[in-house]
């Protein structure tokens, strides 16, 4: 069911993006949302400091991959490399 999700939420966010725009005139810019992320379509006039300070879950999420790389290298003895840390997010649930 995850993957479903997954695969379903790309044409929803671009259905989403297209409905803004033609409803409310916005426009839309890549951010960048992390070094262990891929850069996510964003309505170019909200400024970044805005968005951080809503974002409770992306700090959230980011505190629990901290968490899981740390016990990663408890057990590995080394830092995980770049796909080991994005599998590590992709597990890091908010509380």
């Amino acid at each position: 069911m995850h993957a479903a999700v997954v695969a379903l939420s790309e044409p929803h966010e671009a259905v989403f993006a297209d409905h803004m725009t033609r409803t409310f005139g916005v426009e839309w810019e890549p951010r960048d949302i992390g070094r262990d992320r891929n850069p996510a379509w964003a309505i170019s006039t909200v400024p970044e400091e805005l968005v951080q300070e809503f974002s409770t879950r992306a700090r959230h999420i980011d505190a629990e991959k901290n968490r899981l790389i740390a016990e990663y290298v408890a057990k590995h003895g080394r830092q995980p490399s770049t796909a080991t840390v994005i599998k590590l997010r992709a597990q890091a649930k908010p509380p």
